[in-house]
């Protein structure tokens, strides 16, 4: 049986054919068996990869690009994920982390629940984007279970999901939020830090046919009044109906929509995407919500850069799996133009944002070394301001730090 043949077997679940094939030759190339495993695994097909597991001599899930448990998850499998949890030859400690993310993401409740129960799932570098991705979806079980488990819970990120939930008006994730962490127990300053987002989120929702529930929340005092007069982010917010929260000198103005505020601005932003896994995620959604341009060079694909860099105002620079990083001009081709694009950027005084590789490269374009640090990091994770950090302009959204 040829290669091709083998992962067919995988895809339709065939387990007489594979135990046949295994039993005639189980020394084949290991990329190949790891390869089926991972089709079995994503394809919910529990007895294929236990057969695998148990005959495959040089089978390896544990290898850098397999995906099983990851996929297994995503497709709410339980089964599968019940499995490579319990196996011995498996070790779920990095890849299980990616499958909270999406199994909580599509809503797969049994799998959040059975990867949260196992002690060697670190939940806190991809809790943020799973709490966040549920609410938005309004997957409520999954948030419960999330919120529910202790290890990792950053104040930041209950915020950014409770403004994704009312944007899309997730009613029952709103409210589970809003009583796991009330508004009402946030002092003033972590209160400015939101409260630009929320009075948008909450905008939205009324426009999208969810206002007899924003003015019930409005009414229940469940959202401060105090928001509404907010203006940390120098922008005049919308009055829900708080006749007597704007001063007087505001009251003939008119509030801005997000739609106007990115007509005022037209901002026109550009980003650099080095794999397909590490994309613009919530950051998409923010721009799109406010009408800003955004184009994407996918670097994985040998797409070409911008001739000009200077036309965009904002360049975002991702992430990415470039091994040692972002001193390695000699074996990615495109890493030396990259660089030199970032630089033209940032001397021409543009806003330029760099994401985990991202920042790397920000660095090295400044000429700066980038070195890797005794200790990995993967994902979120809160941060506490030094008193030296506390007296930082950016203090002010410490909430985000938190």
């Amino acid at each position: 049986m040829s290669d091709a043949n083998l992962l067919q077997v995988c895809e339709v679940g065939d387990l007489g054919s594979l135990a046949y094939f295994l039993a005639a030759d189980r020394h084949r190339v290991l990329t190949t068996y790891n390869e089926a495993f991972n089709v079995a695994a994503e394809r919910g097909y529990k007895d294929l990869a236990l057969l695998l597991l148990n005959n495959v001599d040089h089978l390896d899930p544990s290898t850098s690009d397999q995906k099983a448990i990851r996929e297994a998850a995503k497709n709410g499998h339980t089964k599968v994920v019940k499995l490579l949890l319990r196996h011995p030859k498996v070790d779920p400690s990095y890849f299980s982390n990616y499958a909270l993310r999406f199994a909580s993401s599509n809503g797969h409740h049994n799998v959040v629940e059975l990867l949260l129960a196992d002690k060697r799932v670190d939940p806190t570098s991809q809790f943020g984007v799973s709490l966040i991705e549920a609410s938005k979806n309004g997957h409520k079980e999954v948030v419960r279970l999330l919120l529910e488990d202790k290890r990792a819970d950053p104040l930041s990120h209950h915020y950014l999901a409770l403004i994704e939930a009312l944007k899309y008006g997730r009613e029952e994730v709103v409210l589970l939020l809003l009583e796991a962490k009330p508004l009402t127990e946030l002092s003033q300053q972590q209160l400015e830090g939101i409260a630009g987002e929320l009075v948008k989120a909450l905008e939205i929702a009324k426009k999208t046919g969810h206002q007899e529930f924003i003015e019930n929340l409005l009414k229940s005092e469940k959202i401060p009044e105090s928001i509404f007069t907010q203006k940390a982010s120098g922008t005049k917010l919308p009055n829900f109906g708080f006749s007597n929260t704007q001063n007087e000198s505001d009251s003939t103005e008119s509030s801005s929509t997000s739609e106007e505020v990115a007509e005022k601005f037209n901002l026109n932003i550009h980003c650099f995407q080095h794999i397909p896994s590490d994309h613009l995620g919530a950051i998409l959604p923010w721009i799109e919500s406010r009408g800003y341009k955004i184009s994407i060079t996918k670097v994985w694909e040998g797409e070409s850069f911008p001739e000009d860099i200077l036309v965009y105002d904002w360049l975002i620079v991702l992430g990415g799996t470039m091994i040692p990083g972002a001193n390695d001009d000699d074996k990615y081709e495109w890493m030396p133009k990259e660089k030199k694009l970032i630089r033209q950027a940032i001397d021409a005084n543009k806003v330029v944002l760099g994401i985990c590789l991202g920042s790397q490269l920000i660095a090295s374009a400044l000429g700066k070394e980038v070195r890797k640090h005794k200790h990995q990091e993967v994902g979120w994770f809160p941060l506490k301001l030094t008193p030296e950090g506390s007296k930082s302009p950016f203090s002010r959204y410490r909430i985000l730090l938190m």
